[in-house]
């Protein structure tokens, strides 16, 4: 059975016999006959070929002729029969005139050099205004000088291009910086370890000690895999754990420094996170300063952040919006702050001449949302609910009921409790609880006693005289 693969010509031989070989491969390779070739063929032409593979050999039974390469042409045909021209005119019944509105009169009129203007009451001549404008003035009552290309200065730009310009999105500033340390003292810890110790030190600066473990797990594996022999965890401990306090106190002066470079616009959780890893390092001069830098710098950060959060809300009061207010008296810069008692009155009777009926559904229940997390909350007392009030509003007001006690005082309804604090769940505390470890219980056969089927967690057993049941005379029965 015949096969078709691509042959490329090697050579020629005088008796017109070709070499060939497999295109792009040196083997299979032979030999073929010159009368099975085309016309024009020479030495480097890749062609199909038909074969048989036989034991002896292969034998090629037909040459196909490759196909001519199309030349690819950038040049456009134009299928119509039809003359083309290439020449446009404008036809327009009446004469435009060049840009500045000057209009020339017709071949064999003199222009009116007045017929343009007007003459005023007060004797001064100006010029007549356009059609257009005069169509403007009556409907609108004023020209737009955006529309009007000729009063545009040239520096100004229309109304509508400046309007769509101002409505482009601005990309949300970034209010802290991150705080990323540099690999400054880091390094040079590194420096000081021998080049065998390494990798372990490396580990320790990823994750500490479960890290290096972790790693060695993961070594002993592969070992016992390939058949090596593994590593003891002991002596990889014994060379990772006195190294652990420099590397320590290496990272945490990296981040101190860092953090002391962007104090004035860091956030305080990163400040905070430095201070409380200071606890976990062994202290020199050097690191005693830069500690007691630091706090300094966190204690005014807070305060900026506390003046700056006052200050916004204050804003917002000013300017009416109540809502935006409200959400920022629930975001402090820490836990700890609190609202000034004369910014909280004034934040409280803001609210409570919102929440009246004249205020919208849609923002009342944007206020309810706000309201729920403000400190304010227990302070406030609404007037009323709008007359037309939608049911997605007062479920809305019920369900926030409990954390502002004035909405259940409007509704009518009870003031629901607060939510109870959730349990810690310990498994082993009522097998603890109960007394099963007494001596007489031990000696017994428990397992063989009526006792083991009774369920030993419920309140009866606890209360049940267990050491005079019939456990004692179980022995008897044997």
């Amino acid at each position: 059975m015949s096969s078709r693969i691509e042959v490329e010509l090697t050579s020629q031989k005088a008796d017109g016999i070709w070499t060939w070989r497999a295109a792009g491969a040196k083997e299979p390779r032979g030999t073929l006959e010159g009368s099975l070739l085309y016309e024009g063929a020479k030495v480097g032409d890749v062609v199909r070929a038909e074969v048989v593979f036989e034991i002896d050999g292969i034998t090629v039974e037909s040459i196909m002729a490759p196909k001519p390469k199309k030349v690819d042409s950038n040049l456009l045909e134009l299928a119509s029969r039809e003359p083309v021209s290439f020449l446009t005119r404008t036809v327009s019944g009446r004469d435009r005139g060049n840009r500045n509105g000057d209009r020339r009169p017709p071949k064999g009129k003199a222009r009116n050099p007045r017929s343009l203007e007007e003459v005023g009451s007060d004797g001064a001549t100006r010029r007549k205004p356009r059609d257009d404008q005069r169509h403007q003035r009556t409907t609108s009552g004023s020209t737009d000088p955006s529309q009007n290309k000729a009063e545009r200065k040239p520096g100004q730009e229309p109304q509508e291009r400046k309007s769509q310009r101002r409505q482009i999105p601005k990309a949300a500033p970034v209010r802290f910086k991150k705080l990323t340390p540099k690999n400054t003292h880091r390094a040079k810890a590194l420096e000081s370890i021998a080049p065998e110790h390494l990798p372990i030190a490396e580990q320790l600066l990823k994750g500490g000690i479960p890290a290096v473990r972790q790693a060695l797990a993961v070594q002993n594996e592969k070992a016992i895999a390939e058949g090596k022999p593994t590593v003891p965890e002991s002596a990889l401990l014994a060379i990772a754990e006195p190294m652990l306090p420099a590397l320590k106190l290496a990272t945490w002066k990296d981040r101190a420094e860092e953090a002391t470079r962007i104090a004035p616009e860091a956030s305080l959780r990163d400040l905070r996170s430095v201070l409380s890893a200071a606890e976990l390092i062994k202290h020199d001069e050097e690191t005693r300063a830069m500690l007691e830098n630091l706090k300094e710098l966190t204690k005014a950060r807070a305060e900026s952040l506390s003046t700056e959060w006052i200050s916004e809300i204050k804003e917002n009061l000013s300017g009416k919006r109540v809502i935006r207010a409200v959400r920022l008296s629930s975001r402090p810069p820490e836990p700890t702050t609190k609202l000034p008692p004369e910014l909280a009155e004034e934040l409280t009777e803001a609210v409570d001449n919102m929440m009246s009926p004249e205020t919208p559904s849609d923002r009342w229940m944007a206020l309810i949302e706000a309201l729920a997390l403000s400190p304010i909350r227990r302070q406030v007392h609404p007037k009323g609910l709008p007359e037309n009030a939608s049911s997605q509003l007062i479920e809305l007001a019920k369900e926030n009921s409990g954390r502002i006690p004035s909405l259940a005082q409007m509704l009518g309804i009870a003031i629901p409790p607060p939510p109870r604090p959730r349990k810690k769940i310990v498994a082993d505390a009522p097998v603890a609880d109960a007394p099963v470890a007494d001596a007489p219980v031990a000696d017994a056969p428990v397992a063989d006693a009526p006792v083991a089927d009774a369920p030993v967690a419920d309140a009866p057993v606890v209360d049940a005289p267990v050491v005079d049941a019939p456990v004692v005379d179980a022995p008897d029965e044997q």
